[in-house]
C-alpha cells in the first residue's frame, strides 16, 4: 500500500483500528459481565442474525422445526461447545464462592453489614440473608434465559476474539523462534 498509494497502514492506522477494536471487545464484554449479575438486556447480541424472526424464545415459532433445533430433547436450550464449557466450568463455579464471601458478610454482625450491606436488602423486620445485590443476583444461566441469543452470540465473539488473540501471539512466538533457530545455523565459525 505504500508504494501505490503512498500510506503506510502500518502506523498509525493500524494502531487506531487496534484501540477501537479493543473498547468494542470490551463494551461487549462489560455487556456479558452484566448480563452474569442480572441484567440480561446489556447483551448487544452483535453477531446475532437470527433476532427477530425464527427465534427460539419467540412464542410464535416455538412449533415449527427450525426454531425446535435449538432446544434438547428436555426442553432447554442448546449451548455450543465454547459457551457450554465456559458456563460449567467458569461461570457456574465461580457462583459458588461470591455466594460463600456473600454469605461471610452476613455473619460479621451488624456493625459491618450495616456499612457494607446494601440498603435495599438490609430489612428491619427479616432476618438478613443477603449482603450484595451481586450475589443474590449471579446467574450462570444468562445465555439461556431471556435475551439468551444476544448473551450467547456475545459470548460467542469473546471467545473467538480471545482464541485469535492467542492463537497470534503463539504464532508469533513461534516464528520468532524458528527465525532464532535459522539465524544460529548460518553463523560462520571463528577459529
Amino acid at each position: 500500500m505504500k508504494r501505490r498509494f503512498g500510506y503506510d497502514i502500518r502506523g498509525r492506522t493500524l494502531e487506531l483500528i487496534v484501540v477501537v477494536m479493543t473498547f468494542w471487545l470490551a463494551s461487549v464484554f462489560w455487556g456479558l459481565t452484566w448480563a452474569y449479575f442480572g441484567e440480561p438486556s446489556q447483551c448487544k447480541g452483535v453477531f446475532n442474525f437470527n433476532s427477530g424472526t425464527g427465534s427460539p424464545f419467540d412464542s410464535s415459532t416455538s412449533g415449527s422445526g427450525s426454531a425446535r433445533m435449538n432446544f434438547n430433547e428436555d426442553g432447554s436450550y442448546k449451548l455450543g461447545m465454547m459457551t457450554g464449557m465456559v458456563r460449567n466450568y467458569f461461570l457456574g463455579p465461580a457462583t459458588t464462592p461470591l455466594k460463600s464471601m456473600d454469605s461471610l458478610l452476613v455473619k460479621t454482625g451488624p456493625l459491618v453489614t450495616s456499612w457494607i450491606c446494601h440498603k435495599d436488602d438490609v430489612s428491619t423486620n427479616s432476618e438478613l440473608t443477603s449482603c450484595t445485590r451481586l450475589a443474590k443476583t449471579a446467574q450462570p444461566d444468562f445465555m439461556i434465559g431471556e435475551n439468551g441469543e444476544n448473551c450467547m452470540s456475545d459470548m460467542n465473539t469473546v471467545i473467538i476474539s480471545i482464541f485469535l488473540a492467542q492463537t497470534m501471539h503463539l504464532t508469533s512466538i513461534l516464528w520468532k523462534r524458528n527465525d532464532r533457530l535459522a539465524r544460529r545455523h548460518l553463523r560462520p565459525h571463528q577459529d
